[in-house]
C-alpha cells in the first residue's frame, strides 16, 4: 500500500499497474489468511479450511448474523477481488472458432487484442487498490469484535501459520 501511494502521490506511471495488481493480489491472500485465523478460532477443528474463499467468508457471516450494509458491502467488494484472484491463478483458454463466429468471419488484430484482454485488468488502480483494503480492514475488524478476538493475541508464526502468542512470550514460534 505504501508503495502504491508513494507512486501515486508522485505522479510516476511507470510501473504502477504492476503495483496495484501486487497490491490487489496481496490483499487477496490477506483477506482468506484473516479468515482462516479467526474461522479456526471459532470452530477449531471443524473450519473448512480447504473450503473457498467465498464460502469461508459466507460461513462466518452467517455464524455471527452480520447484515450491516457496510458489511455487505464490503463483502461483496472482497468477493469481486476474489473472483479476480482466481481469474488470474487459473485463466481459462479460449476458443478461437467462437471468436470467429461472433465476428462473422476472422476478427481484426485489435478485437483479437480486446478479447485477450482480461477484464480485470482495468481494476488495477489506485482507487481498486484502496477500495480492496478499507474492505479488507472493514471485514476483518468486524469480524474479530464479532468472535472477540485480540488481535494482539495473535502472531505469525515461521511456517507461514498464525500461532496463539501468550502475554509472556517473546518469540513467535
Amino acid at each position: 500500500m505504501k508503495k502504491v501511494r508513494e507512486a501515486d502521490r508522485s505522479g510516476e506511471r511507470g510501473g504502477l499497474t504492476y503495483l496495484c495488481m501486487s497490491a490487489l493480489i496481496l490483499t487477496a491472500f490477506s483477506n482468506e489468511a484473516n479468515l482462516n485465523v479467526i474461522g479456526c478460532h471459532v470452530f477449531g477443528s471443524g473450519w473448512p479450511d480447504s473450503a473457498k474463499t467465498t464460502e469461508k467468508l459466507e460461513l462466518l457471516k452467517k455464524h455471527f448474523s452480520l447484515c450491516e450494509k457496510d458489511f455487505e458491502d464490503a463483502c461483496s467488494a472482497a468477493k469481486g477481488l476474489i473472483k479476480m484472484r482466481n481469474q488470474m491463478a487459473h485463466p481459462k483458454l479460449q476458443n478461437p472458432k467462437t471468436f470467429r463466429k461472433e465476428f462473422d468471419g476472422r476478427p481484426s488484430e485489435k478485437q483479437i487484442t480486446d478479447l485477450q484482454r482480461p477484464p480485470f485488468l482495468a481494476s488495477f488502480t489506485v482507487a481498486e487498490v484502496n477500495r480492496q483494503y478499507a474492505a479488507m480492514e472493514l471485514i476483518y475488524e468486524t469480524l474479530l469484535v464479532s468472535a472477540n478476538i485480540d488481535e494482539n493475541d495473535y502472531g505469525p508464526s515461521g511456517s507461514l501459520t498464525v500461532s496463539k502468542v501468550s502475554e509472556g512470550d517473546k518469540t513467535y514460534s
